[in-house]
């Protein structure tokens, strides 16, 4: 997502400029977060005229606060300012407003404004798209939004391969496996995996994984990891990855690579055959349905 302000221009008694105001483009979360301030404006738009890179709104409906101009201007929306995007006409969806002084300015760029499709809901992204009513809607910017997390997930990919392929193809080794948790509330959950791979190739030993994962707010997990490379017995100790499930529901967990040659030693020929180490995981947080509105 592109990172800019946009502010929205009175028609009537005001400008802004735009030169001594930082440019950032403000993503759900944050926008879910800005909505529960004091005078915050919330209002259904239509985008309805595009003139020398403006874009002309009119405020369909108020849904939180007051507003005094049923048109506004956009500006930047040429891509001349903070890098913004032309929006198509007749595009409907719900911008968020604070009023000061000098007139309103938008939380929320036009061009990422949170859109209503035909059928008249709105689409929001919690890691994965929901699409809620207008009640539904003005219920989750005014309250905090939490999701029920049904499992949590890792997988860790083994692999080693020799280079060129054609050279010493049994040391060419492939293992996968994955562990699963539910979490409980507050309680750490412990995912878990150990396992002994020298029985299926040669020079590989034993694979060990474990992560605790708690639940920090009511939409942050804390994963603490350690993972041991089984090709190299080196275990990586505290991997710290918080993850917000507002914003994303997975993450790439630790990797460990190298290269060696064909007996596991350091390198020192590249024009010779060698093998290439990876051991890599990665995590998610399976969210359920409904949505929970809390305050």
């Amino acid at each position: 997502m592109n990172k800019y302000f946009v502010f929205f221009i009175s028609t009537i008694s005001f400008t802004f400029s735009l030169n001594t105001l930082a440019c950032d483009c403000m993503g759900f979360a944050n926008a879910q977060q800005a909505a529960q301030k004091k005078n915050i404006i919330i209002a259904k738009v239509e985008t309805i005229t595009l003139n020398n890179g403006k874009a002309r709104v009119r405020i369909e409906k108020v849904l939180k606060g007051e507003i005094d101009n049923v048109y506004l201007d956009i500006q930047g929306q040429d891509g001349a300012n903070c890098n913004g995007e032309n929006i198509p006409t007749n595009q409907k969806g719900i911008l968020l407003f604070e009023k000061s002084t000098e007139g309103y300015r938008t939380l929320t760029c036009a061009s990422t404004q949170i859109p209503q499709n035909s059928a008249g809901l709105y689409q929001i992204n919690l890691g994965e798209d929901f699409l809620l009513t207008e009640n539904e809607i003005k219920d989750v910017l005014d309250y905090k939004l939490q999701a029920s997390v049904i499992s949590v997930d890792c997988q860790i990919s083994v692999n080693r391969m020799a280079v060129p392929y054609d050279s010493s193809a049994e040391m060419n080794f492939q293992y996968d496996t994955a562990v699963s948790a539910i979490p409980i509330r507050d309680e750490v959950t412990t995912l878990k995996t150990t396992v002994d791979l020298a029985p299926l190739a040669p020079k590989v030993n034993e694979l060990f994984f474990f992560a605790e994962v708690k639940k920090a707010e009511p939409t942050k997990y804390d994963f603490n990891i350690r993972m041991k490379d089984p090709f190299t017995g080196v275990v990586l100790d505290r991997f710290n990855y918080q993850l917000d499930l507002r914003k994303s529901l997975q993450f790439n967990g630790p990797s460990l690579s190298r290269f060696t040659d064909l007996n596991g030693n350091p390198m020192t020929d590249s024009n010779q055959p060698f093998l290439s180490h990876q051991t890599r995981s990665f995590c998610a947080l399976n969210v359920g349905h409904p949505l929970e509105l809390v305050k």
